[in-house]
């Protein structure tokens, strides 16, 4: 991995102020705010499956989530993501859907909790 470059556009007295940290390795990801920080999860190829339940691949501890919320499927034309017949829906960028492919930067809402999906070049 190459070092982290200054973009030149940042001053030096801006820089002093910022965090700077390395580039994520080119994949795609789930970006979740856990209490002060934020959780980063790789989307693996095939299926990941996104709930309140045990059997979730993505267990998230929030009363608003069903036990199975969401199936988020990584294949060779990208990432797509499917209500998995969830109580309070799959929101996508503010609007509710069945399925969807992600796109970087998109927000993603299952109840009350938020996602952003970050795919890295």
């Amino acid at each position: 991995m190459s070092p982290l470059v200054p973009s030149p556009a940042l001053t030096p007295r801006t820089l002093r102020h910022a965090t700077t940290y390395p580039r994520l390795p080119a994949d795609a990801y789930l970006v979740i705010e856990a209490g002060d920080s934020l959780a980063l999860i790789n989307v693996p190829v095939g299926r990941t499956h996104v709930g309140r339940g045990f059997a979730a691949d993505i267990e998230l501890d929030d009363p608003t989530v069903s036990r199975r919320h969401a199936i988020l499927i990584r294949d060779e034309s990208g990432v797509h993501i499917l209500d998995d017949r969830s109580v309070n829906g799959v929101h996508v960028n503010g609007v509710p859907t069945v399925g969807c492919i992600l796109r970087d930067g998109d927000r993603i809402d299952l109840g009350r909790v938020r996602l952003r999906f970050i795919l890295a070049p």
